[in-house]
């Protein structure tokens, strides 16, 4: 045998066959197995069937991700049918052809990228590459704030029939050991002074804090108290020329957030 003396040897050389990632190109004939329950014999793909498949990928299908395959296939029929009047609708490209070649030629992160918003894509699909721990030295290099509308209504102590409304609630979050350096509620809107009411809680013993307000803990309970190396917030109360006062004075890096939009 000239391949050894091994079952193996009589394999084909499956090894000369097939073009993976190659697209093959048909001449007169289609390529597969022909036909056995449908009618007539079937398209064949060529180069402008190709670019009609694009046109449809990506304007029906790519840019609207409320249609599905089968609707941007139908939007690509009504396509072909005006190029092809002649043709039977047994004799079009199917949409087993069509999602083939979706799926042959559009990568999943090219499609999910271009089926989601600028910002969900961001947000919720990008590949992320790091953890946000990564560059940080340890506790008290970086501390992050945000505010966010309790899902809570109060209500007044005289009668509780009379709604005060929902609270904004600030809380500061160390970012390499995930506890909460500082909190802040109230009822007015997030601006410059309700962040620093929630910064200045953060800066604030929290044994004595806690003392204040009736709560007796130790120190190891709640150990967190001083200034970061940075403070991280998103592009609202912190974006502007009043914040510039604690980087001067203490040293201390403002980082915002990319924009969203």
């Amino acid at each position: 045998m000239a391949t050894g003396q091994t079952a193996n040897a009589l394999l084909p050389d499956y090894k000369n066959s097939g073009g993976r990632g190659k697209t093959r190109q048909a001449k007169d004939k289609k390529l597969g197995r022909p036909r056995i329950h449908m009618p007539g014999k079937g398209a064949i793909v060529d180069e402008a069937t190709r670019r009609l498949f694009r046109i449809a990928i990506e304007k029906h299908l790519l840019a609207d991700k409320e249609n599905s395959l089968k609707s941007a296939h139908n939007h690509f029929k009504g396509v072909y049918e005006t190029f092809y009047p002649q043709v039977a609708e047994a004799e079009m490209p199917t949409v087993w052809q069509f999602g083939h070649f979706y799926r042959r030629k559009y990568e999943k992160p090219e499609v999910l990228e271009k089926r989601t918003t600028r910002i969900e894509y961001q947000k919720d699909v990008r590949p992320l590459t790091s953890i946000v721990t990564a560059n940080l030295l340890g506790p008290g290099s970086c501390f992050e704030i945000d505010a966010t509308l309790a899902d809570i209504y109060l209500v007044s102590d005289n009668d509780r029939r009379n709604i005060i409304g929902r609270p904004v609630v600030y809380v500061v979050v160390d970012v390499f050991s995930r506890m909460v350096a500082g909190l802040y509620v109230g009822l007015e809107n997030p601006s410059y002074a309700t962040a620093m009411l929630a910064l200045l809680n953060a800066l604030t013993d929290k044994v004595a804090n806690c003392k204040d307000h009736g709560f007796e803990i130790d120190y190891e309970d709640w150990p967190i108290v001083g200034l970061p190396d940075a403070i991280m917030a998103d592009r609202g109360e912190l974006f502007g020329h009043q914040i510039e006062a604690l980087e001067c004075a203490f040293s201390v890096c403002i980082e915002t957030a990319p924009p969203s939009g």
